[in-house]
C-alpha cells in the first residue's frame, strides 16, 4: 500500500472521509458501540481513588497475563506507535536498520502506516520480515485468526504486532496470553465497551522485553488522567453487560449480513469487506453518498477491490437494505442467496 504523499496520507484521507460524511442517513462506517452500549459513568470518589496500578491489576487478572507486561495508553493507536517506533528503534540499534514490515491486505491503514512512518521498509508478499502487523480480529474483514494460524502466517518473522481492537466482541483469549516471544498485543475500551469519551487503551509486551519497554514508555507517554482510570475500571466491572449488548448486537445482525454475503456467517467482529467484482469500489462508495449511503472504500485499506460495511448502529437492517438496492441499481445485478464467494482470508501484500 505505498503512497506517493509519504506514510500518514492514506490514513488522514481515510478518516476525513468517515468525518466529513457522518451526517448521512444511512452510516454503515460506524466501528464501535458508541452511543449504543452505555458505559457507566464514574463518581467523584470513584475518581478519586482510580490508579493506574489497580487498572493494571484488573487487565491482568482478565488477560490472564502478568500485570508488569501491561502498559496503559490513550488508545489502541497510540499502542501500535509506541510498539513499532521501539521496535524500528531496537532494529537500527542492533542491526542498523529497522528492517521490513509485512501486512495481509486488506488491513486497517493507520496499523500499516505507522509502521513505515516509524521507519520500516515494505516487505515482500512473502517471507520473514523485522515486524509483521496485523489486525485480530481482521479490519475489514472481520475474520479471526486463531493461535496457530497467527503462528503459521508469521513464522520467521522477529516481531508480531497484534491488534486486538475488536476481541472483546468475541470469547476468544488474547494472544498476548501465552507469552509467545516477539508478540506484541494492544487493546482499547473504544470498540465494543463504547468508551470513546475514556481515551484509554493497553499494550502488553512479551516477557523478554517487558523491562527494556517500561523505560521507553515511561519515557514517551503521559499517565491516563483519573476520570479515564476510573471510566476504564467501570467499564471492566460492567464487562457482563456491556460486552454482552455488544455480542447480541452482532449475533442480531450477522445473519441478516449473511442471508445476502454467506461468508459473512462466520464473523467475529462487526465489520465485513465487500468485494465489488469489476466495479469500481471507490466509485461505488461516492456515488453511494448521492444515495445518502456511507462505506468505507478498499483503497483505505490497501484493497481497491470492495468497500467496509459496519453492522453496529441499531438502524443496520434499514441501511443494509438502502445499500443492496443501491448497489443492485448500480451493478443491474440482484442481491441473492448466493454471492461470489469471497473467503475471510487476506492475501498477502505485494508492494506497488
Amino acid at each position: 500500500m505505498g503512497n506517493p504523499d509519504g506514510p500518514g496520507a492514506q490514513t488522514d484521507r481515510f478518516f476525513h472521509w468517515l468525518q466529513s460524511h457522518a451526517g448521512v442517513r444511512h452510516n454503515l462506517s460506524v466501528s464501535g458501540m458508541v452511543g449504543v452500549v452505555r458505559p457507566p459513568r464514574p463518581s467523584r470518589r470513584e475518581i478519586d481513588r482510580a490508579t493506574t496500578s489497580t487498572l493494571r491489576e484488573r487487565l491482568g487478572e482478565l488477560l490472564g497475563i502478568d500485570p508488569s507486561r501491561i502498559y496503559l495508553t490513550h488508545g489502541a493507536t497510540e499502542g501500535n506507535a509506541l510498539v513499532l517506533a521501539y521496535l524500528a528503534r531496537t532494529g537500527r540499534r542492533a542491526r542498523g536498520s529497522p528492517g521490513r514490515v509485512r501486512a495481509w491486505m486488506p488491513e486497517y491503514v493507520p496499523l500499516w502506516e505507522a509502521a513505515l512512518a516509524s521507519g520500516f521498509s515494505a516487505g515482500p508478499a512473502r517471507g520473514p520480515a523485522a515486524v509483521a502487523v496485523v489486525s485480530n480480529p481482521r479490519n475489514p474483514e472481520g475474520g479471526l485468526w486463531e493461535r496457530r494460524e497467527m503462528e503459521a502466517r508469521t513464522d520467521g518473522d522477529r516481531a508480531v504486532l497484534i491488534d486486538e481492537t475488536f476481541r472483546e466482541f468475541t470469547e476468544a483469549p488474547s494472544l498476548a496470553a501465552p507469552g509467545h516471544r516477539g508478540w506484541w498485543c494492544t487493546g482499547t475500551f473504544t470498540k465494543a465497551y463504547g468508551g470513546d469519551a475514556l481515551r484509554v487503551g493497553w499494550i502488553v509486551s512479551p516477557p523478554e522485553e517487558a523491562e527494556r519497554f517500561r523505560r521507553w514508555h515511561t519515557l514517551l507517554t503521559d499517565s491516563v488522567g483519573p476520570a479515564s482510570l476510573a471510566g476504564a475500571i467501570g467499564c471492566l466491572e460492567a464487562r457482563d453487560r456491556l460486552l454482552g449488548e455488544a455480542r447480541s448486537r452482532l449475533d442480531r445482525y450477522r445473519p441478516l449480513l449473511a442471508r445476502h454475503r454467506p461468508e459473512a456467517a462466520g464473523l467475529a467482529a462487526p465489520v465485513f469487506f465487500d468485494r465489488t467484482p469489476g466495479v469500481d469500489a471507490r466509485r461505488l462508495a461516492v456515488r453511494a453518498l448521492r444515495r445518502s449511503i456511507l462505506v468505507a472504500p478498499g483503497v483505505y485499506f490497501g484493497d481497491p477491490g470492495g468497500v467496509r460495511i459496519c453492522l453496529t448502529r441499531p438502524q443496520f437492517p434499514a441501511d443494509f437494505a438502502a445499500y443492496l438496492r443501491f448497489r443492485d441499481d448500480e451493478t443491474g445485478r440482484r442481491s441473492d442467496p448466493r454471492p461470489v464467494q469471497t473467503a475471510l482470508r487476506a492475501p498477502s501484500l505485494r508492494p506497488r
